[in-house]
């Protein structure tokens, strides 16, 4: 701030302004000077007559960009869920088609042995598997 500018004094609305300023993070002391058209050390001075301290209310400033993005977060993975459901999906359909090619081939040539161990290859795959169910991801 320039020598040449005449010193004045803050208004108890200013200095409100300031202290919320400099309590929530909002740039330096010479940035909020500039600002009011003080110096620096006039508000440096005014912040400690007033035992206010820097950042102390930072997560005011913040919390509605961590909300935002918490929300993105959340819609990525709704979306991504959604995805993974429908690639699922496509696995298990093309598996039962599979299931299905192998079953009625060994069923033609009557192999009832390949008929079996096709059987077999689709219990064993089920083993503890628990029929699946799409998410809930576009709810919300």
């Amino acid at each position: 701030m320039e020598n040449s500018l005449k010193a004045r004094r803050l208004t108890p609305a200013e200095w409100k302004q300031i202290v919320d300023l400099h309590e929530q993070g909002h740039g330096p002391m010479t940035r909020i000077a500039e600002r009011f058209g003080v110096s620096r050390q006039a508000i440096s001075a005014g912040l400690k007559k007033r035992g206010v301290q820097k950042d102390c209310r930072l997560d005011e400033f913040m919390a509605p960009f961590v909300a935002k993005q918490n929300r993105r977060a959340i819609r990525r993975s709704r979306i991504e869920l959604a995805q993974h459901d429908i690639w699922m999906a496509e696995q298990d359909r093309q598996l039962a088609h599979l299931d299905h090619l192998m079953t009625s081939t060994f069923a033609a040539i009557g192999d009832p042995d390949g008929i079996a161990a096709v059987a077999k290859v689709i219990a064993d795959r089920n083993v503890g598997r628990e029929p699946r169910q799409t998410s809930k991801a576009g709810q919300g």
